[in-house]
């Protein structure tokens, strides 16, 4: 019995392993524009998005093109984010942002175009 068990345990890590994780929300180009619509209710999204809108709403027109808001490499070189006062994080703002992104638009606070 000890040996059956240990092959299944086996046969479910590989099967595991070989599972592929699907994507959760569009992809946007670095030149995409994200527009802030509205703050209202913002108080009940996790710190990290309500940063991401602050950014928004501190900028010219209430506009910045996704470049501007994660930064211009993988560790968020010249980032909007990192204007923003109340954020600190240890993840990098590409990160955040494609946590959120979809959670932002949905909620109706960001389009992007």
């Amino acid at each position: 019995m000890k040996n059956k068990t240990i092959k299944n345990e086996t046969a479910t890590i590989n099967n595991f392993a070989s599972f592929k994780v699907q994507g959760n929300g569009r992809r946007f180009s670095k030149d995409a524009l994200i527009k802030l619509h509205t703050i209202t209710d913002a108080n009940k999204l996790p710190h990290q998005a309500q940063c991401i809108l602050q950014a928004l709403a501190t900028a010219e027109d209430n506009l910045l093109t996704i470049e501007q808001l994660i930064g211009k490499d993988a560790g968020g070189l010249n980032s909007a984010l990192d204007k923003v006062e109340a954020f600190n994080t240890v993840q990098t703002p590409a990160k955040i942002w494609q946590f959120y992104q979809s959670k932002l638009i949905k909620g109706g606070f960001i389009s992007v175009s």
